[in-house]
This record gives structure tokens, sequence and C-alpha cells, in this order.
């Protein structure tokens, strides 16, 4: 039997397609990408919402979340000081724009010119080098703690057919995302776990994970929650995860 084998990813897995905490010579920090994110993106955001009421002031909204997330270093410090000082009303659309930020970039790169779009090249060779007998081996897990979709958008063979994965690649709580859905009847884990949530599914009562219908639209229904949790949130906040 082969040994087990447990993968630990962290903000640097995706280092090639997003950016890190901090900024480098060569790239903007997370902070700048995601007032970037809402202040190049304006014009799509309102048409995506349909004109939404009071427009202005919703992007404002963003806007100045994304202006203290610059302010405070990280989003993570300022989600940690909205939480501590019980803004959660803010601290829910800091989570929407992390997840809207992530899911966009990521959905671009499926769906437009990468030269556009950037893409973490280490994913598929790494999945590729991991194969047994044409799929994934049962032995052979990854936790993330990250929210963006570059496994799976690498798992994703080239078809015509929509989440059509590498064999044996399941995900949670994506599970709609796996070739098959054999480890949810059978209770077994997944080969990719988001420890702390993914970025472009909200909760769900009824099924507790939704995927969300587009970004921006996303970031103006209030009522959602997103898929997305921080270390410091414990079991017995009204906050997932």
């Amino acid at each position: 039997m082969a040994s087990k084998i447990i993968y630990l990813l962290g903000a640097g897995a995706s280092y090639n397609a997003h950016p890190l905490a901090k900024s480098t010579p060569e790239s903007r920090s997370y902070s700048e990408a995601l007032y970037s994110f809402i202040v190049d993106n304006q014009n799509i955001f309102n048409q995506s919402i349909g004109g939404v009421k009071n427009f202005d002031i919703l992007f404002d909204k963003y806007k100045a979340i994304a202006e203290k997330c610059i302010e405070y270093g990280t989003p993570d410090t300022y989600a940690k000081w909205l939480y501590e000082n019980g803004h959660m009303e803010n601290y829910n659309c800091l989570k929407k724009l992390i997840s809207s930020y992530f899911s966009y970039n990521d959905h671009k790169l499926i769906t437009q010119d990468n030269k556009k779009n950037k893409k973490d090249y280490r994913v598929l060779p790494f999945l590729t080098s991991i194969l047994e007998n044409g799929r994934i081996p049962e032995h052979v897990k990854i936790i993330s703690w990250n929210y963006d979709n570059q496994i799976e958008v690498a798992a994703e063979n080239n078809s015509s057919k929509k989440y059509d994965y590498l064999k044996g690649f399941t995900c949670w709580p994506n599970s709609k995302n796996s070739f098959e859905d054999s480890f949810i009847r059978e209770g077994s884990l997944p080969f990719l776990l988001h420890l702390n949530g993914l970025a472009g599914y909200k909760y769900n009562i009824m099924t507790f994970a939704e995927e969300s219908i587009t970004p921006f639209i996303e970031l103006a229904a209030t009522n959602h929650e997103p898929l997305l949790s921080f270390s410091w949130e414990s079991s017995s906040d009204d906050i997932l995860l």
C-alpha cells in the first residue's frame, strides 16, 4: 500500500497568479490588487448589476474598504480590525470583495486570452506528476489555505464539457467541480480541501455551498454570506466556518 501524502498549500502556491500580501519590485500587493479590481472595473460592475439603486454609494463603499486595506497593510489585518470592533457589515463586504476578486480573475483564465490573465504555471505539472494510471491517486491529498481556484482551473481538461476534470479529482466545498461525487456518498476525504473556504461561493443553509452567479452581482447581493473564513473566527460566530 502506498504511503499517504498530504500537501499543505499557502499563499505562495498561487504566487504566479495572485499577489502576495506585500508588494515586491515585480508585483503590486494584495491590497493594491483589490483596489484596482474595483476601480478598473467600475463600468463592468455597474452594467452587471443592472443599474442597481444608489450604485454610486455602493461603489464608493467598496472603494473605501479597498483603500482601508491599503492603509492597514493587508486585507487580513483590516478584516481583523473590523471583526474585533464589531463592524460586521463591512466585515462581510470585505469578504465579498475578496471572494469576487479571486473568482473574477480565476474565471478570466478560462474565458479570456491568457496574455491578459496569469495562472500559476506550476500547478498543472504538479498534478501531472502525481497521476497514476491516468487519475489522481487515493493516497494523495491537498489541504489549502487559499481562496482561489487555481488548482481547479489546472485540473479541468480542455474539452467541450463543463466541469470535465482529471479522473479522481475531488474537491470541497465546491464538490460539483469533482470528477465524481463518490467521495461524498462514501464519506471519504476529497483530494483538495479548501480549509478556509473558496472564492466564488456563498453559504446556503440547505446545501451549505452555492456558487455565486457572477462576482459583481455577488457584491451587490448584500444578504449573501461569502464562503470564506479567517483563522480568528470561532464556531460560535454567526459567520461561516
